[in-house]
């Protein structure tokens, strides 16, 4: 073998022992990342479950207490721990609603990622639908992510009122007191009778006293 094929064989050996030694560094560094990123996930699962019982639980839960058609559902998927309120269709409140919070986290598990979701069945008026909040996981920025669950309950419960109001949720509450002659909404009427197999709705229970005593002369014909 010629000098020149010797110089040639190092120059090659060299360059493979150089990729070799990159191709081992990267697989070391992978493992370390690997190992890391596990160590994170287990961190993310612990603060995780403590946030959404400690903070969303109690609000969502304060929330509820003064709404009996709503129940919660606590809920977890894959690096997801989360809490639904469903609010049933009543006559005060005349739709399917669906609030949703959920703790999630990044791809490389650094970020605690908090999300806000609405759904509200059928649709009438305009609402945010979505929104979420980061915070770094280590250490967790508990005091801003609070501050920004306690304005999305606000901002939902803003919401969720207008469906009291809004014309195409109400219509058919609408009804008129048929000694008044006024427009109210059955789902807050201060009284109400049944005469004839009909339902009559009133402002107040004198209404109702004066027109029981005399039905026909407040039926229009």
């Amino acid at each position: 073998m010629t000098e020149n094929s010797n110089e040639l064989t190092k120059r090659i050996e060299a360059l493979l022992a150089v990729a070799n030694q990159r191709l081992a560094d990267q697989a070391r560094q992978s493992t370390e990342e690997s190992q890391q990123m596990q160590k994170r996930f287990l961190v993310f699962n612990e603060v995780a479950v403590s946030f959404l019982n400690d903070e969303i639980g109690t609000r969502v839960k304060q929330l509820t207490s003064y709404f009996p058609n709503a129940t919660i559902e606590f809920a977890e998927v894959t690096g997801t721990h989360g809490v639904i309120c469903r609010f049933k269709h009543t006559s005060r409140f005349p739709a399917s609603v669906e609030l949703r919070f959920a703790c999630a986290h990044d791809d490389r598990v650094e970020q605690f990622i908090c999300s806000y979701d609405l759904e509200i069945l059928p649709v009438f008026i305009k609402f945010e639908k979505h929104d979420q909040v980061a915070s770094p996981l280590e250490p967790l920025d508990r005091s801003t992510l609070c501050q920004w669950l306690d304005d999305k309950i606000v901002q939902f419960l803003e919401t969720y009122l207008k469906l009291e109001f809004a014309d195409q949720y109400q219509r058919e509450n609408h009804v008129t007191d048929p000694v008044a002659k006024a427009r109210l909404n059955r789902a807050i009427a201060a009284a109400e009778t049944k005469y004839k197999g009909q339902t009559f709705y009133f402002l107040s229970d004198e209404n109702r006293r004066m027109f029981e005593a005399a039905p026909e002369k407040y039926i229009l014909p």
